[in-house]
């Protein structure tokens, strides 16, 4: 049935929007069929799934937030007497203890979501419906969210939230509301014996009534409750609680030396009377229903709730029709679809410089994974122009910093409520529009031009029209939604740097944690990676209320940034920002750089203005961890500072092709550098140098080859201090780089016996993919077994954590790594030894220095690269081990995340096996297309197309094949002018590797 050409009357449908392309969910992006669709996870939602599950019915219920009782936990409503909890279990039949303090938000979360679990309910995050058809078999609701556009179906619906959309529609009658509202403030470290004595402090004559309730988090816990005039927007709401929040710390004695913890994104829950009967109330539309939610409800009201006939409540006469949110149409000059670290920063600039800019954020404030995602500090980073100002304009409001001022590049962390504020007022300032909690629906479109996007916000759907849309989503939602071209984490296993749900150990206390990957374009798995993540924190008191990625999808743009133009320090005519990091991969990685060995140090590292234009389109520009880069070329770039100062050159680009309405390519490139080096992102060099674009010269070539030495391991590189950069060249990485040119004089290096470089020119040879440097990696690698077991980790990597991690390997590991881009059968007997040798425990699979996830690596790595059948006896017997044996997952979510990276390892082997003629290992890789961890599926896809691939394709590629190299890197790439190394480190670089320098 078409939805946008026969709207209802009570659809509320705006009739110029009629026939704009509302985005409707594509076919393929199903849910399924259900008896009950339930919207909102409000605890009379939950109450009301139960109940239909009970009653035999299939249940989906949806939130839009990522939490369950949004109500209570987003509302901050957690002073609830030891009465009502007791009601609560036992309505829900919880398993959470009670406690007399009121309650503790991560116990209670997981209580309720195990809850559905047991009764056989499916609840989906981070999902809203936007759209409806109705039919004689039911409702088909479309749903939108951070994992994109998705159809469900039900038979029949109930809304649960505590504002109604489609059912206030549906002539359901508004309940009873107070004039006024009340928004929570929570603090710790409050002086509250001078609270008691000294009560409520006006600041202004303007500031509203407050109250304050001890919380259950300790002596020093109080929540503020403000008395709001009206009930405004939610955005509205969570702005006016930070300015009184921020008047109370300066006038207020109790507060003076208070730590800021939260500001609630909802109103607290009424005490009406008409929420407390607890029944569904059938709107005018047959089988649509509508539980009341803001009040504080009561275990009866849940009982009551449970205690409905739902099998009636599903048959009802078929009523057709279709309809959608209201919508309003708008027009801007700069669209930044993203609100986080990078788009807060572009709408600045944008609006900052002439641009009528509309910034859009799905959460209550600006910031995302450094302010809502809790990731509150900054991680190396290129301090320079927009971030330092930003910064001090940050330390100038924060009262309780941390001590003394410290170098720019230690870390240090911030208040994330106050870091909102300042976002916020700082985008005012600017003359941002801000539309907070909006929700980005699709891209607007006119062939291979985006012009715009739908949004969500509130009841009503935005349909906002611009000259330049900027994507900050973090994982380019928008390119991916218009059409352009992206990869997915690695190119052979699909793996991703690992994101975090970061834990609150106390209120308004972050600690980030790294646990595995996650399918950002999959409602399941979005919810599996948060229920998951919910229970990684040991006694954590809550979660930030943000899942953030590290990686996700690698837009397809004019040039794509590989880790090769990092090593090899590439300056570009278009540079825009500048990074600043050490190899920061959390996760695993094929770079053939990290696998031999070559850990980078700390660089700073050019960002061209291509890298942020999609390939082949036009109006959108991609910043961000989406943008042009491969997924060994993000780790180093990621960085939050770097990324607000990237924000800021990309706003600057999009107010630039507005002023001169001409195609963002069309942008003077060189005028765009003349301003962000006038505001201090560049450095003032970069007006001034010439490039060059030529290979090294042979005589060149043959002194870095005289700079290698067999003695230092590549890994010293990376020993830096986290203030130290690396400035000159790395010669291992510019002979690789030079390709053909180098190989006669790294041959000539292996054959000769006595030469001090031999064994580091095979290691060079075996990335070039040369069979001829085996011999010599073997004679080394052997030396290294010559005791008994296998060797540990010995040369200290900064950083690192539990493998995979930062490519911290042993030395022999990175040995066999280095065979396996040999492709040569001589190693065939070390990999018999080595599985020979492996001490497959628990313990040592999870420890740093052991390697044993790494050694179960290298030796597929050898095994799928040489493709024999006399590689199978020792891929069966690493096989045997029951350690990462039948690790296929078909459940909601798993706490250990440790299982994943076995569910891996067991993919690596039987890839292996397929790859050298066992016809039965396709068989365990097919198990895994169905596992509910989706990058784990993905990967097992990726296995799957190299097996049906014809024959010889499923063989190791060769490193060019990575995605690590760049084609013209082998031939020709761009080396910084002399004059320019001078001007940037005072004096010439000399071919030796330098000493790091500050």
């Amino acid at each position: 049935m078409s939805l946008v050409g026969s709207p209802e009357a009570g659809s509320r449908v705006d009739p110029a929007a009629l026939g704009g392309g509302l985005p409707l969910p594509t076919d393929d992006r199903h849910l399924g069929g259900f008896d009950l669709l339930v919207v909102g996870a409000s605890l009379q939602g939950i109450s009301a799934a139960l109940g239909a599950a009970a009653a035999g019915c299939r249940v989906l219920i949806v939130e839009n937030s990522i939490s369950p009782a949004p109500e209570i936990f987003e509302a901050l409503a957690l002073d609830v007497p030891l009465r009502v909890q007791v009601e609560w279990v036992t309505a829900l039949e919880l398993g959470v203890a009670v406690d007399p303090c009121g309650l503790h938000p991560a116990r209670w979360k997981c209580a309720l979501e195990d809850r559905l679990l047991e009764a056989g309910v499916e609840l989906l995050y981070s999902l809203t419906p936007f759209a409806w058809q109705s039919g004689a078999d039911g409702w088909k609701m479309a749903l939108v969210g951070k994992s994109g556009r998705w159809w469900a179906e039900g038979k029949a619906v109930v809304e649960a939230t505590p504002h109604p959309v489609f059912a206030a529609q549906f002539g359901r009658p508004p309940l009873a509301r107070t004039s006024c509202s009340r928004r929570r403030i929570e603090f710790t470290e409050v002086d509250v014996q001078a609270l008691e004595t000294a009560g409520q402090v006006k600041g202004t004559a303007d500031d509203p009534d407050w109250s304050w309730e001890k919380g259950p988090a300790g002596a020093t816990h109080v929540f503020v409750d403000v008395l709001l005039a009206s009930r405004g927007q939610l955005a509205e709401g969570y702005r006016h609680a930070g300015v009184v929040a921020e008047r109370l710390r300066k006038n207020h004695p109790a507060f003076r030396h208070a730590r800021l913890a939260s500001i609630a994104r909802l109103d607290l829950p009424e005490n009406s009377a008409d929420e407390a009967s607890g029944r569904p109330v059938e709107t005018d539309r047959a089988g649509y229903w509508y539980l009341g939610c803001r009040g504080r409800v009561s275990g009866d009201a849940l009982k009551r709730v449970q205690s409905v006939n739902f099998q009636t409540l599903l048959r009802y006469p078929g009523c057709s029709g279709s309809g959608h949110l209201a919508v309003i149409s708008k027009a801007v000059d700069v669209l930044v679809v993203g609100g986080g670290t990078c788009g807060a920063s572009a709408a600045m600039a944008a609006a900052g410089n002439g641009a009528f800019t509309l910034v859009a954020e799905r959460h209550a404030g600006l910031g995302g994974t450094g302010t809502t995602g809790g990731i509150n500090s900054y991680w190396f980073g290129y301090r320079s122009g927009h971030n330092v100002r930003l910064t001090q304009r940050l330390r100038g409001l924060e009262r309780d910093s941390h001590g003394e001022p410290v170098p720019h590049w230690k870390m240090r962390t911030w208040n994330v409520e106050q870091k909102k504020a300042l976002l916020g007022e700082l985008a005012a300032e600017a003359g941002v529009e801000i539309a907070a909690d909006t929700q980005f629906v699709a891209a607007l479109r006119n062939g291979q031009k985006v012009t715009g996007a739908w949004l969500l916000k509130d009841d009503r759907l935005l349909k906002v029209d611009a000259f330049v849309t900027v994507d900050a989503t973090g994982d380019g939602d928008v390119a991916a939604d218009a059409g352009v071209p992206f990869t997915y984490g690695t190119p052979r296993t699909g793996s991703t740097m690992w994101f975090t749900l970061t834990w609150l150990e106390s209120p308004g206390r972050y600690r980030s944690n790294f646990t595995s990957s996650l399918d950002v374009g999959d409602a399941r798995d979005f919810t599996r990676a948060v229920q998951s993540g919910r229970r990684r924190g040991v006694d954590a008191w809550d979660h930030a209320p943000m899942l953030s990625t590290r990686e996700s999808r690698h837009i397809t743009t004019d040039v794509q940034l590989t880790l090769t133009d990092q090593l090899l320090r590439r300056e570009w005519p278009d540079t825009v920002a500048i990074a600043f990091s050490n190899h920061d991969v959390k996760g695993y990685t094929e770079s053939p750089w990290l696998r031999i060995g070559l850990v980078p140090p700390n660089l700073r590292i050019e960002i061209p203005f291509r890298a942020l234009i999609p390939k082949g389109w036009e109006g959108l520009l991609v910043t961000g961890k989406a943008m042009g880069a491969t997924a060994d070329g993000l780790p180093a770039i990621r960085m939050q500072a770097d990324f607000e100062n990237l924000g800021y050159a990309t706003g600057l680009a999009a107010a630039s092709a507005v002023s001169s309405r001409c195609p963002l390519r069309a942008v003077s490139v060189r005028d765009l550098q003349r301003l962000l080096t006038q505001e201090g992102n560049l450095p003032g060099n970069i007006l001034e140098r010439t490039h060059e674009s030529s290979c090294p010269k042979v005589g060149q070539l043959r002194q870095f080859v005289a700079a290698l030495d067999d003695r230092v391991s590549l890994q010293r590189f990376q020993d830096m201090k986290m203030g130290e950069v690396w400035d000159g060249p790395i010669p291992f990485v510019e002979i690789v780089a030079a390709g053909d040119l180098a190989r006669a004089l790294l041959v000539g290096e292996l054959c000769n016996d006595r030469s001090p470089r031999r064994r580091m020119a095979a290691r060079a040879l075996a990335i070039l993919g040369s069979p001829e440097a085996a011999t010599v990696l073997l004679e080394e690698a052997w030396e290294h077994l010559g005791g008994s077991g296998l060797p540990s980790r010995s040369q200290p990597l900064h950083y690192a954590q539990a493998p995979p991690d930062q490519a911290n390997m042993p030395e022999l590991a990175y040995l066999l790594h280095a065979l396996a881009m040999t492709r040569s059968p001589l190693a065939l007997p070390i990999v018999d030894e080595v599985v020979k040798r492996m001490d497959a425990t628990d313990e040592a699979l999870r420890s740093s220095t052991s390697g044993l996830f790494d050694y179960v690596d290298a030796v597929c790595h050898i095994a799928e690269s040489v493709g024999s059948p006399h590689a199978l006896p020792a891929l069966r017997g690493l096989q045997s081990h029951a350690l990462w044996s039948r690790k296929c997952f078909r459940g909601a979510f798993q706490a250990d995340w440790f299982e994943e990276r076995k569910a891996f390892l067991e993919l690596r082997i039987h890839t292996a096996l397929a790859a050298c003629g066992d016809s039965s290992a396709s068989r365990v890789v097919e198990e895994y297309l169905n596992d509910s961890r989706r990058p784990i599926a993905r990967h097992a896809r990726l296995v799957m197309e190299r097996l049906a691939a014809p024959s010889g394709a499923s063989a190791d590629p060769t490193p060019n094949a990575y995605g690590d190299f760049d084609g013209r890197c082998l031939v020709q790439y761009s080396r910084p002018s002399a004059a320019t190394r001078k001007s940037a480190s005072g004096s010439s670089s000399s071919v030796t590797p330098q000493t790091s320098q500050r």
